[in-house]
């Protein structure tokens, strides 16, 4: 027979070994749980990201394809077929910059756009997306006309158009998303900052 006090000394020991086993155990599973929640937030964050490019994608897409119509368009038509298409393309506006300077229509708030790099790169026969102050997106396409480019499409989306385009749908639509550039800055602020 074993004393009280050895008895009571194994049991402790044991009661202590059974402890540190289950610290153990916790210790790991916090750690797998938290492997697991950082791998879920980088897919999620993955998916959002490749839906916004395809809508972005999309959008440049749909402007290649109305400047290809452009070409055969007369002058005095163009304006009012701008307005229309900028409706149905979800573009606050649609403007013809053309080499000189000029725009159709005329757009007040577009002074210095020609200088911009994504326009120039579109005068170079490239697509663009480039923004300017007040958290506006330019989406800019060459228009191509006997084998030269005199005029590029802008489509312009504004803040609340963006925050329309970058909602999520996943998580019951209550996502926040922002567009910051590689420097942080913040393009498209999220429509609701209460959380920040």
């Amino acid at each position: 027979m074993l004393l009280p006090g050895i008895r009571m000394a194994i049991v402790s020991v044991a009661l202590l070994a059974a402890a540190a086993v289950m610290i153990w155990n916790t210790s790991g599973l916090k750690c797998a749980l938290e492997k697991s929640t950082e791998q879920y937030a980088e897919d999620v964050a993955y998916q959002l990201t490749s839906d916004i490019s395809a809508r972005m994608a999309a959008h440049q897409t749909n402007l290649r394809l109305l400047a290809n119509s452009l070409t055969e368009l007369p002058k005095e038509l163009a304006e009012g077929y701008l307005e229309r298409q900028a409706q149905n393309l979800d573009f606050d506006s649609l403007n013809l910059l053309s080499l000189d300077g000029t725009m159709v229509p005329a757009n007040l708030n577009a002074a210095g756009w020609g200088s911009l790099p994504g326009i120039q790169a579109s005068f170079e026969g490239e697509s663009s997306v480039g923004y300017v102050e007040g958290q506006n997106l330019l989406f800019s396409v060459p228009v191509e006309s006997d084998g030269e480019i005199s005029q590029v499409l802008v489509g312009v989306r504004g803040k609340e158009n963006m925050q329309a385009l970058i909602q999520p749908e996943s998580f019951s639509g209550k996502g926040l998303t922002c567009i910051v550039d590689s420097s942080g800055q913040v393009i498209i602020s999220p429509t609701d900052l209460k959380p920040f």
